[in-house]
């Protein structure tokens, strides 16, 4: 399941703050954490075929765009629409 889907899954969690809690950390290492280890091996392929003059550049218009979105005035958590179209941008420029 990919992050976005997870984000986007509308399922709400018992009432139960213990519960809650001890469920969203199952959530977070069976959904998330894997959806973010892919995220990880993408950049370290990307990183290798830039090279070292290309990447930093984009390693810091990708931590600007997902920054920027987790600032976002929405109820998403990542807004990954936005960050799309910051990375669309730093790609055509």
């Amino acid at each position: 399941m990919k992050l976005k889907d997870f984000l986007l899954e509308d399922k709400t969690i018992t009432e139960n703050p213990d519960a809650q809690l001890r469920e969203a950390e199952m959530l977070m290492m069976k959904r998330v954490l894997p959806a973010l280890e892919d995220f990880e091996k993408a950049c370290a392929i990307i990183e290798k075929r830039m090279g070292n003059a290309m990447f930093p550049g984009f390693k810091a218009a990708m931590h600007k765009a997902i920054v920027s979105s987790v600032k976002q005035k929405r109820n998403k958590v990542l807004d990954t629409d936005f960050i799309e179209r910051m990375m669309v941008d730093y790609f055509d420029r």
